[in-house]
């Protein structure tokens, strides 16, 4: 079960009572600054739960699924490293709101790298 922004604003609006379309704006705002600053190459901590850090991609072989063939992945294109997760703390909270599995929060966020444009 994933995290979604509209899971966010729900939980925000049952704690707090805020409009929904005022969390709304405030959750899409938070998240372009965050793009934007990842976007010019500046990294961007949040304290207690993580630091973003853009890097690049280099050269690898990869592998088309359907027919098997090796194919090369030309470097660029950008993914994003999460650091310093305190995954027993921080994770535990959101693990509790979300009503997601434990194991899902420590899998590697290879879904991020994927939809990052080249």
């Amino acid at each position: 079960m994933a995290l979604t922004k509209a899971k966010i604003v729900n939980s925000i609006q049952n704690q707090f009572g805020f409009p929904q379309n005022q969390l709304t704006d405030i959750i899409e705002t938070l998240l372009e600054i965050i793009k934007r600053s990842l976007e010019s190459g500046d990294d961007v901590l949040i304290s207690g739960f993580g630091k973003f850090c853009v890097k690049e991609k280099n050269e690898r072989r990869g592998r088309n699924p359907a027919t098997g063939e090796d194919i090369p992945c030309p470097e660029g294109g950008l993914g994003i490293r999460i650091q310093g997760i305190d995954r027993l703390g921080t994770h535990q909270g959101l693990v509790e709101q979300t009503e997601a599995p434990a194991s899902a929060m420590r899998q590697p966020c290879s879904e991020l790298n994927d939809k990052i444009p080249a």
